[in-house]
């Protein structure tokens, strides 16, 4: 009981970390464009309108350059209160969603009990004929070799980079559930086979980027599938067709692998 209170606990404390690190991080940026941009109004201004304006037209671009910085300042202010109120939703929604158990506490993305859920939800909608989605399973490589060479620690450790990964790089509305040890299956709504290829792209180049900042013995190799949901199909068809294109990707990556390097290669198979 103690442990999972702990846990609990840490989790909810790096949830606030993160909210508090996305509202700072969203601060800043909207700080620096709107000083930046009335920085290269005033340059403009004070070099270039007084040899080739006169003076009324240059009175009147410093008041238009005076009511940028006042909008910026305004955007500001509302952007700051968006954060707080996204904030207090945000830690709403995990407190709601963990009590019911939608909630992966460990990697703070939703169940594999929710999976499901959502996925029949999903394949109701397309029912009319009007919306489609479709299902991305990202998976860890040689998971077996990441164990025996580094132990389960490492398995671990990346599961939760992995999951961060994709919580920074998908959409809002896609749905990263937990569906394994070391995999993970997102539910895309509104997305085709071929759109599906961006979020895929980003992912990978997140995990490059993440892997040449490490330092660690080992790195992130992923395997990553993208199916469309065929209309009419159910649960089992669809989950059938994703799982033959990840079978299909691990029998590709075969060759390459080698068993001590894991290097990010993930792969979109369509």
């Amino acid at each position: 009981m103690g442990d999972s209170v702990n846990r609990d606990q840490n989790s909810q404390a790096l949830l606030d970390h993160e909210l508090k690190e996305m509202t700072a991080r969203d601060y800043f940026l909207w700080a620096m464009g709107a000083l930046g941009a009335g920085i290269l109004l005033l340059l403009a201004g004070a070099f270039a309108l007084p040899r080739y304006a006169g003076g009324a037209l240059y009175t009147a671009f410093l008041a238009f350059t005076a009511f940028m910085m006042m909008f910026g300042i305004f955007v500001l202010e509302q952007r700051r209160r968006e954060s707080f109120t996204r904030e207090a939703l945000l830690r709403h929604l995990m407190h709601h969603q963990a009590d019911e158990g939608e909630i992966d506490t460990e990697t703070e993305t939703f169940s594999r009990e929710y999976f499901f859920q959502k996925l029949d939800r999903e394949i109701e909608r397309t029912s009319t004929g009007s919306f489609t989605f479709s299902l991305m399973r990202c998976e860890i490589a040689g998971v077996q070799q990441l164990v025996r060479s580094y132990g389960g620690v490492a398995c671990d450790h990346l599961t939760m980079v992995l999951s961060r990964i994709l919580r920074q790089s998908l959409r809002g509305s896609d749905v990263i559930c937990h569906t394994g040890r070391a995999e993970f299956t997102i539910v895309l709504p509104n997305t085709n086979q071929q759109n599906a290829a961006i979020p895929v792209n980003r992912i990978r180049n997140a995990i490059e980027q993440w892997n040449r900042a490490a330092t660690l013995e080992y790195s992130l190799k992923t395997n990553i599938g993208v199916c469309e949901h065929p209309q009419g199909a159910g649960v089992e068809d669809i989950l059938t067709l994703l799982r033959e294109r990840m079978q299909l990707i691990r029998v590709e990556q075969l060759p390459q692998e080698s068993p001590l390097q894991l290097e990010s290669t993930g792969r979109h198979v369509c």
